[in-house]
């Protein structure tokens, strides 16, 4: 590992503890990035899930620490994040390990080891202090600003339904702030594929057990201190978040 690979894993799992957003090195390749976000998440445990999605018109994909996994109903301190965006996802398991060492999986290896799906709630946040203008190196490195992962309701009988257009709607503290307009970044199953294709070319490991999560359905939305955000499929409560403080958006 060079030592700005080093500095910058540092740099981030020192702003993961503190809270306090940091500068990254400016000229991190995107081959220096990948590696600094895996390193990141080592140095804070292991990987539980993984994201997927467009970034500037280009698929990009970061793994999310497995303590930032969550089920639904969880309920954030107050302190616990600055940005608080969220997402209403879709996020994908899988039921086997697809190992880097061997031979690459065909796309039905892949769609057969998704056992289950899960509307789900991405939280963004960012632990750089220019996350407004910063790089897309530097955002690749910071994990693609995932703050957490909150999983919901199973949904059934998956392989018959649109999960690039899951129905779902967004409130914020009772008001509506986002309805699904379909999947940006395309079918989560076709992305689930690509994420795994992605692991094994770039030589990591992917667990039995693995959450993938695919790309936002209703866009990002801001929330303040003390919102409560639930998604809503057919009236009903699939998922949802709660944050501390004193209530309120923005």
């Amino acid at each position: 590992m060079s030592d700005r690979i080093d500095q910058a894993v540092a740099l981030l799992v020192e702003a993961h503890a503190s809270g306090v957003r940091t500068l990254l090195p400016t000229d991190l390749t995107e081959a220096e990035a990948r590696e600094v976000q895996i390193e990141v998440i080592r140095r804070r445990g292991s990987i539980g899930a993984w994201k997927i999605g467009l970034v500037s018109g280009v698929m990009r994909a970061a793994p999310i620490a497995i303590a930032a996994v969550a089920s639904t109903g969880h309920h954030y301190p107050a302190i616990t994040f600055g940005m608080r965006g969220l997402e209403t996802e879709v996020a994908l398991r899988l039921g086997r390990a697809f190992l880097a060492g061997g031979d690459p999986p065909t796309d039905r290896d892949i769609v057969d080891a998704i056992i289950e799906v899960r509307y789900a709630i991405e939280i963004l946040d960012s632990r750089l202090s220019n996350w407004r203008n910063a790089s897309t190196e530097h955002t690749l490195a910071d994990g693609l600003n995932n703050a957490g992962l909150v999983l919901g309701a199973a949904i059934s009988d998956w392989r018959r339904q649109n999960l690039a257009q899951p129905g779902a709607t967004l409130f914020v503290d009772g008001n509506l702030r986002g309805r699904a307009e379909g999947n940006g970044s395309g079918d989560p199953v076709v992305l689930t594929v690509t994420l795994v294709r992605h692991c094994h070319t770039h030589g990591l490991d992917i667990l039995a057990g693995t959450w993938i999560t695919t790309g936002s359905s209703t866009g990002c939305t801001f929330v303040n201190e003390g919102a409560n955000a639930i998604v809503r499929v057919n009236d009903e409560d699939v998922v949802g978040v709660a944050f501390g403080g004193i209530g309120g958006t923005r």
